[in-house]
């Protein structure tokens, strides 16, 4: 008999603001896009430990998963850049509590990443794909009051 069971795919993610509101955000070579540092929860890892580990990994810096900001589920068949879902997704963004003094040993993974940079809200959104953009611009939301607890997000349609 097979396994009825729904099996689901989990990426975790870390959200780091300047004091100026700048967000960092890397340019992942997979995808093309330029997102949140982050990516898959490994087996026996806590979402939370996993945004630690992929922020750590892409970015060099060290730091804790805060405040759990974004919740969305990809469905398959959703687009995340040229890359199509072929099963269900949940992916989870937190605010990341990274010291400022770290910022200037900020370095990039050399395989996953091709570059790293700060960029301000308003150039998030203007970038004019949704894939990234919409995860940022819901966690930013929730951190500005906009969306009162955690916001919840289809594919990438905020509910």
């Amino acid at each position: 008999m097979g396994d009825d069971r729904m099996r689901f795919g989990a990426g975790a993610w870390g959200l780091i603001q300047r004091q100026d509101g700048h967000v960092l955000l890397v340019h992942h070579a997979r995808s093309g896009l330029w997102t949140l540092p982050g990516g898959k929860v490994e087996e026996g890892e806590t979402l939370k430990q996993a945004a630690i580990r992929e922020v750590h990994e892409e970015t060099g810096l060290h730091g804790e998963a805060g405040r759990l900001l974004v919740i969305r589920h990809a469905r398959p068949g959703t687009w995340f850049g040229p890359l199509q879902r072929t099963r269900d997704s949940l992916h989870f963004v937190f605010a990341m509590n990274v010291p400022a003094e770290q910022f200037r040993g900020i370095r990039r993974q050399e395989d996953e990443v091709l570059d790293i940079r700060w960029w301000a809200p308003e150039q998030v959104m203007a970038d004019g794909r949704p894939e990234p953009s919409v995860l940022i611009t819901a966690a930013l939301g929730v951190l500005a009051g906009r969306t009162e607890g955690c916001a919840y997000l289809e594919d990438n349609e905020l509910r």
